[in-house]
Order: structure tokens, then sequence, then C-alpha cells
């Protein structure tokens, strides 16, 4: 495989750590109001970088991103209410008891956790636009990614990702502070098995969806050390979702 060098600008590995926390589920079987996600993820990424133009940057990534969260869903009790439409209410009580005796308590409020740990590996595209005057710089990035459960052959729904910028440069310092905002498009849910209850006949499935407001504000700085090594940070705070990443960088 031959690289073009007149066009070729370089490699850079990855270290990212990134908090997500308020993440609402929306269902009839949970409160979303009383719900939430709390999700940490680690990615290791290699980014090949093309400057088409000097104000325009075309990438691409691959790499693997682990993934820790504990899903605190506020359970509603509302299967007392599908047991009694079905069984009657003296059917629906009996029926709430024998799913009670198993371990599984359906018919009364009560808050789930769910945690999980997943792995994934993930290949995406993105784009730069910059301008600058003096030490001032405007910029928006745009990433698509899509990730793949590792063990399976399916890769899952794409996430778009923008974030419009302005920012300053400290150049004697070699960082920048900016100011800006997130655009995260994806389709979210939680999905699980309860396993089998006698009761119903079958096992208990459920598929919530997850609320994440699209947009959310964020604030970071940049700073450079040394020829090959970066550091950045971002945090972000939206309605339903905030979240701290820290991304240490090293350009080869």
């Amino acid at each position: 495989m031959s690289i073009d060098k007149a066009r070729y600008q370089g490699f850079s590995f990855t270290i990212n750590y990134r908090h997500i926390c308020t993440v609402n589920l929306v269902d009839e079987f949970f409160d979303p109001s009383s719900s939430i996600g709390t999700v940490n993820a680690e990615s290791y990424t290699l980014r090949a970088d093309v400057n088409i133009l000097p104000f325009w940057n075309v990438y691409g990534v691959l790499g693997k991103v682990n993934v820790d969260a504990v899903v605190d869903a506020q359970y509603t009790g509302k299967m007392k209410d599908v047991f009694e439409d079905k069984l009657g209410v003296v059917g629906g009580k009996l029926a709430c008891k024998a799913v009670a005796s198993q371990g599984v308590d359906l018919c009364s409020p009560a808050e789930v956790s769910v945690p999980l740990h997943l792995n994934y590996d993930v290949v995406g595209l993105g784009t730069t636009l910059s301008v600058g005057y003096k030490e001032f710089f405007a910029s928006v990035t745009a990433t698509y990614s899509q990730t793949r459960l590792e063990g399976q052959d399916d890769w899952g729904d794409g996430v778009l990702s923008i974030q419009p910028m302005l920012g300053y440069q400290f150049l004697d310092y070699r960082a920048q502070v900016f100011i800006g905002a997130e655009y995260q498009g994806l389709k979210p849910k939680m999905t699980g098995n309860l396993g089998y209850i006698d009761a119903l006949g079958r096992d208990f499935t459920y598929d919530v969806g997850v609320e994440l407001e699209e947009w959310a504000y964020l604030v970071g700085f940049n700073k450079q050390i040394g020829k090959n090594y970066n550091i950045t940070a971002l945090f972000n705070k939206g309605e339903t979702r905030s979240s701290f990443t820290i991304n240490f960088g090293y350009r080869f």
C-alpha cells in the first residue's frame, strides 16, 4: 500500500476518557424524571488526517471503546394494571403474588439497577472547517461514526456529532481555550430480559427509549506538549445529559 506524501498529514494515537450522566429513560414502565444512567467510556483510537485546504481538514478514525455503565431506572409498577386488565382485580392480585414469590416484584414501584460492561469496535469519518483572526478562531467539526459490539457481525446505527466552537489562542503557551456547543444525533435505547415469569407464561422483556437532548453547551481547552503530545479537556452540559472528556493524543 502506498501513501501520497504530498497529501498525507499524519497519524495520531488518542486515549479518550468520557464520563456521561443524567440520561433520562422514557417508557410507561419507567419514570423518566427519576431514572438516570451513568456511563464511563474509555476509547483508544488511531486517527489519520489530511489537510485538503489550509482551512479544511478531513480525517478517519479507527479504534476500540470500553464502556462501564450503571442504569438506575425507576420502575413504576405498571405491570399490576396489566395483570388486572387481563385477569381481573382478583386474578391480577394473585398474579402479582405469584410473580413476587419467584423473587421478582413487578407490581410495586422500585429502582432497578442495571450494570453493563461492553466493548466496541469503532470506525468513523470526520471533517473540520476553521477560520482565524489574530489570536481568535472559529471552527466546526463533524464526525460520523459507527460501533460494533465485540463478537457481533452487525454494525450499530451511526452517530453524527457536530461541534461549532469559538476560541482564543495563547501563542506563547501553545494553548487554546474555547466555548461552543455539541450536537449528537443518535437513536439510543435500553433493552433486556428479566427471565421467565410463570404468571405471564413467557419471558418479561423490556425495550426502553433513552431521551437525550440533541444539543449541549461545551467549554474546554487544548494544550500542546512538545512536538508530539497534546491534551484536551471538554465539559458538556445539556438539559438531559452532561459529560466530561479528557483526551490525550500522540502524533507520529
